[in-house]
Parts: structure tokens; C-alpha cells; sequence
């Protein structure tokens, strides 16, 4: 398994390419949610390896990179500084850039802050901040918080109630099995891991919103219409707000949409990713 050193810390990441023979794609950066890992676009890669060169990364602390140390506090910069790291040790000056949720935040602060390493930018159910609601979503029954409930409960065992938590009566068995999946993602973290995450993005600065109209690059929104994370209306305030800016609204659809309608995702971020390409 590939890994790199980053800032003094183990970074994983996946290489997918499956260009022809002899060409130089170019590249489409990956970043998952953020309990999440390089795992999350999995059957993203099929639609989109055939025409870039893909790298997804596991960010320090999730999937398979190394651990930070206990009271270690993350920082949107840090986070930010991460990037530029993993890209200089991966020779690229410039990236198409695809995030998910917490990927997109992370995506759309690294836009606006870097405008000279991305070419575009695909952000699929991403909110400006982390709303109360969403941050009380991760307690779970006889706990008080997100942080008390994955230290007491474990990493795999917390991600997979909250999971069925959210998930419909009639929900079909590959949404189980997706769900499942995503929570074994989740379980690779240690509980400190998760906790100090909660904490970085529950606090109120950490908000894009005021970072959007800095966005340079041709930006793509991805934008379920039925999410308890990020509202259809602060969705049309980022589209309006973001100078060079597309939307793709999904109609009926929760938060999710990577993981339940992946190849309708793929199939945009690659439509859009080509127009902004050579």
C-alpha cells in the first residue's frame, strides 16, 4: 500500500489510473467525509480512471494514515497545509479537485486559499459550516455528546448506529450493506480521532461561507435538494456566491448522494471535469 510522508505524519492514499497507454491524464484529487476514507469513492473510480489519473487520500487520522497523538487539535490550516504537502510529494502543481461533505469544505477552503493548484472543483453535498443539528446527531442513546459516545461505544460500533439511526424503515439491503461499509470506513479511526474532528468543525468559525466569492476555479455543486446537513437554500446561496458556478440539483435525495447514487455523481464530476481540462 502506497503511503507518504506529510508534515511529519503517514499519509495513505490509492492511485487509479486507467488511461491509455503512453498518455498523461491529468489529475482529479479525491477528499471523502470526514469520518470517512479513500474507500468512499470506490465505485466513483470505474467512470472516472478511464479518463484521469486518480489519487485518493486518506487525510491524517482516517482510514489507513497514521494516528494523531492524543490532544492532538486539528485546524482547518493544518488540514489545509496537509494538501499542499501531500501534492508537492506528489509532483503536482495542479489538481481537479472532488470532496464530499466535510471533502467539499475542505475543497472549497483549499480553492480559495490556493487558487494556483486547482483547475476545478466538484463539491457534492457540501455545507458552508456543521450545523447544531448535525453535531447532535453524534450522540448516541444514553450519552451526552458525539465525543463521550464514540469513546464509550468504539469507533465501528458508534459509526454503525448512527448509521441505522438514519436509515428508512424500507431501506433496501445494498443500503444496509453501504451503510455497513461506510461504517467500517469509520471504525479504522480511533475514538480520539473522531472526537478531536467533532470539535474542529463544531466550533462556529469554522465556516466557508465568507471564503465562496475567493473561489476561483470552475466549480461544480452537487446538491441533494432533501439533506439534514446542508439545506437546498444554502445550497442556491453557494451557487449564486461562487463566481464560476454550476449546480446539479438531485431531487428527493438526502445527504448521501455519493454513496446511493454514485455513478450519477461520477458521470457529472467527469462531463464537468472534461470541459475544464487541457
Amino acid at each position: 500500500m502506497p503511503y507518504v510522508q506529510v508534515n511529519g505524519h503517514d499519509i495513505h492514499y490509492v492511485v487509479d489510473d486507467h488511461t491509455d497507454a503512453g498518455a498523461v491524464p491529468e489529475t482529479v484529487f479525491m477528499q471523502h467525509f470526514i469520518f470517512g476514507s479513500a474507500q468512499q469513492f470506490h465505485r466513483w473510480t470505474p467512470t472516472l480512471s478511464r479518463n484521469y489519473r486518480l489519487i485518493r487520500m486518506d487525510r491524517w487520522g482516517n482510514g489507513l494514515s497514521s494516528t494523531p497523538p492524543m490532544g492532538h487539535e486539528f485546524t482547518l490550516e493544518g488540514v489545509l497545509s496537509d494538501f499542499d504537502a501531500f501534492l508537492d510529494a506528489m509532483y503536482l502543481d495542479k489538481v481537479h479537485y472532488v470532496g464530499v461533505s466535510l471533502g467539499g469544505v475542505l475543497g472549497a477552503a483549499f480553492a480559495a486559499s490556493r487558487p494556483e493548484r486547482v483547475k476545478s472543483l466538484v463539491l457534492t453535498s457540501t455545507p458552508c459550516w456543521i450545523k447544531p443539528p448535525t453535531q447532535n446527531s453524534w450522540a448516541r442513546e444514553g450519552y451526552p455528546d458525539g465525543a463521550s459516545s464514540v469513546h464509550a461505544l468504539g469507533s465501528e460500533t458508534w459509526a454503525l448506529l448512527g448509521w441505522i439511526r438514519g436509515m428508512p424503515p424500507d431501506a433496501s439491503p445494498a443500503r444496509v450493506m453501504t451503510a455497513q461499509k461506510l461504517a467500517q470506513q469509520t471504525g479504522l479511526m480511533q475514538p480520539h480521532t473522531i472526537a478531536a474532528l467533532q470539535k474542529m468543525v463544531s466550533q462556529r468559525s469554522f465556516d466557508i461561507t465568507p471564503m465562496l466569492a475567493d473561489i476561483k476555479a470552475p466549480t461544480l455543486l452537487l446538491s441533494p435538494d432533501n439533506s439534514a446537513n446542508t439545506s437546498i437554500d444554502e445550497q442556491y446561496m453557494m451557487r449564486d456566491t461562487i463566481p464560476n458556478c454550476e449546480q446539479i440539483v438531485f431531487e428527493d435525495a438526502s445527504h448521501y448522494i455519493a454513496n446511493d447514487q454514485p455513478d450519477r455523481c461520477a458521470k457529472a464530476a467527469l462531463e464537468f471535469i472534461r470541459r475544464h481540462s487541457g
